[in-house]
């Protein structure tokens, strides 16, 4: 009796382990002040509960959320121990939207088997609402994400060297990725991110002239999606005057270090957006549009 007892403890015990290497993580650092000089940031974890993905209602500090995060990394199985870092748009820390728009990527995406990601971290960034300002914020909140995202970068790769990193940025997140990219090449010249794909970016369109400068040496593929359509990027024009990239795209001829680089991917066509707000703005398609969200698995899966 005794030996069968050990043995149900033992599968249960082998069984939970199992459970917790193939179940995707999803962590978020949520920036929460006005400014970047603030730095006053949330720590925690995020799950889906009745079709909504919501925050872990008991916050961790910093250390323990590293702690949980490399034990995590820790468990990843060889087939699935990527990383995918998510970054939301200009006012998009909005609870609602978190979960509502969470939900999609993380059971239509984050979920699925046939990638080879076992975790995501969100970046979440209060934005306030002068616009001017917000542009300004949003590259020195990137630049503030850099320690964070180092440090589990460098355990990741000493844990799974080959682990693939792809980057999910959308709309004034981009700024954010801007920000951070810049500022962690210039700490560690030999980060490798194996994706960026760029949704909507509230960038200028001649971006890659002026910024993101080692791009070709630190990204295997950049991917920028943009709508010739999108409301939210022409209302943004009558605030601050510019080509914008996710509307047209990036300037051409582009630098011809980007020329292997960079796919463009013109999504003006694709009209089966499922979100109400995507459906009136053209600009939320990255989840929305089953057709981008399959782009987007396939990519994860290469």
């Amino acid at each position: 009796m005794k030996s069968y007892i050990s043995l149900t403890f033992i599968f249960l015990h082998l069984y939970i382990i199992m459970a917790s290497q193939t179940g995707f993580q999803h962590y978020y650092m949520y920036d929460a002040g006005n400014n970047p000089e603030e730095k006053k940031y949330e720590f925690g974890k995020m799950s889906i509960e009745d079709k909504k993905l919501v925050k872990s209602q008991s916050k961790m500090a910093d250390s323990l959320w590293m702690q949980d995060i490399k034990k995590s990394i820790d468990q990843l199985l060889p087939a699935k121990n990527g990383l995918i870092v998510y970054i939301h748009g200009y006012q998009g820390d909005n609870k609602y939207f978190v979960q509502q728009s969470g939900y999609v990527i993380q059971n239509d995406i984050f979920n699925q088997k046939e990638h080879h990601y076992g975790m995501a971290v969100s970046l979440q960034w209060k934005s306030v609402l002068p616009y001017d300002t917000a542009v300004k914020n949003a590259y020195e909140k990137g630049k503030n994400f850099v320690n964070q995202l180092d440090s589990i970068y460098t355990y990741l790769k000493a844990i799974h060297p080959e682990a693939p990193v792809t980057f999910i940025t959308h709309s004034m997140g981009n700024r954010v990725w801007e920000g951070i990219f810049e500022n962690w090449v210039k700490k560690r010249p030999d980060v490798y991110i194996n994706n960026s794909i760029m949704f909507a970016a509230d960038l200028e369109s001649n971006i890659f002239c002026s910024g993101f400068s080692g791009l070709e040496k630190s990204v295997g593929k950049v991917y920028i999606y943009h709508n010739l359509s999108d409301r939210t990027l022409q209302m943004a024009n009558a605030l601050k005057s510019h080509q914008r990239l996710g509307i047209v795209g990036p300037d051409l001829p582009l630098p011809e270090t980007l020329d292997s680089i960079l796919v463009v991917r013109n999504a003006t066509d694709i009209k089966d957006d499922e979100s109400f707000a995507g459906k009136l703005t053209f600009h939320r398609y990255y989840y929305g549009s089953p057709t981008i969200r399959k782009e987007i698995l396939a990519i994860l899966s290469k």
